[in-house]
Formats: C-alpha cells, sequence, structure tokens
C-alpha cells in the first residue's frame, strides 16, 4: 500500500537541505510529499496550513537532529500524529538525543548512508518487502528469512510417524 500524503517534520535550522533532498527523491520515486518549505503558499497561514496537512496526511517522518529534537513545533507535530495513531517513522540524520516518547519506534538510519537509508524508507513505504537488517561490517541491507515449517517441525513429525508405524506392528 503506497500513503497518500507524507508530512515532513524537521528543523529548518539544521534539517533544511536534508529535508528537501529526501522530499525530491521521494516524489521522483512517486511519493506524493508534503514539505511546508514548497506546500505553504505565500500569505498563508503557516499553522493553519501545517494543521491541514497533518489532518490529512497517513504518515509523519521525523527527521532527528539537535535542532529538532528540541523545537516545540516539531515535537508537537510528531506527538500529534503519534495521538491521531499516524504512523510516525523516525530518520536519524545527525545522531542526537531521541525524545523519550519516539524512543520506542523503529528508526531508519541516514548518518552512514544516504542511499541504504532511502533504500530502506522507500521499502517501508511501500511496505512491499520483510524486514531488513543489517549484517555486521557490511553495508548493504539483508532480507531476514524465515525458517520453513517443516525445518521447524521435523522432530515432532519423525516421532509422530514413528508412533503410527510402532502401534499397529504391536
Amino acid at each position: 500500500m503506497i500513503l497518500e500524503k507524507i508530512f515532513f517534520s524537521y528543523s529548518r535550522a539544521d534539517g533544511s537541505a536534508f529535508a528537501l533532498k529526501l522530499a525530491l527523491d521521494l516524489k521522483k520515486e512517486g511519493f506524493n510529499v508534503w514539505i511546508d518549505q514548497e506546500d505553504i503558499r505565500a500569505g498563508s497561514e503557516w499553522d493553519l496550513e501545517i494543521e491541514k496537512a497533518l489532518e490529512t496526511c497517513d504518515c509523519l517522518l521525523f527527521i532527528e537532529t539537535e535542532k529538532s529534537v528540541a523545537s516545540n513545533n516539531v515535537l508537537d507535530e510528531v506527538y500529534y500524529a503519534l495521538e491521531e495513531k499516524k504512523k510516525v517513522i523516525p530518520l536519524i540524520v545527525v545522531d542526537s538525543k531521541t525524545p523519550f516518547r519516539l524512543q520506542r519506534l523503529q528508526h531508519i538510519d541516514f548518518t552512514k548512508n544516504y542511499h541504504t537509508g532511502l533504500g530502506l524508507l522507500i521499502n517501508e513505504l511501500q511496505d512491499t518487502t520483510a524486514a531488513q537488517s543489517f549484517l555486521p561490517n557490511e553495508g548493504e541491507p539483508v532480507a531476514k528469512a524465515g525458517t520453513p515449517f517443516y525445518k521447524k517441525t521435523a522432530g515432532l513429525l519423525l516421532i509422530v510417524t514413528s508412533l503410527f508405524i510402532i502401534i499397529p506392528s504391536a
């Protein structure tokens, strides 16, 4: 399922360049993103436009930087989205003190490699892949494969089969 509208929550003081780059890359992939710098028209009331966008978004991307974790405006946006049960994805751009309410949410790390982070984010937004993890000392994600059912239950199947062979013989 591709989300209808993705809201960017970030601090302009230290996250503006990253936010604009990411918004452009997501738009190229066909996502409907809402970012204040491009979507609030001149003369519009800033707070009303933010409120409308938050109400109509499906997902909020929290761009974590040193200034965003200390911004009341950013945290108001993020906490509103959480309270409204919207999907919130923290994106670590600058490793900072993550706000308490966001610590339990799985994040995507952009600090080491932008393109790897972008790929993981796109997969998450499209919800088309299994969970991914990183192998030690490797930079590319690898999909986790679950153990097949027959391998999980092989011992039990062997015991049950043996009982069927032994019991009728007795």
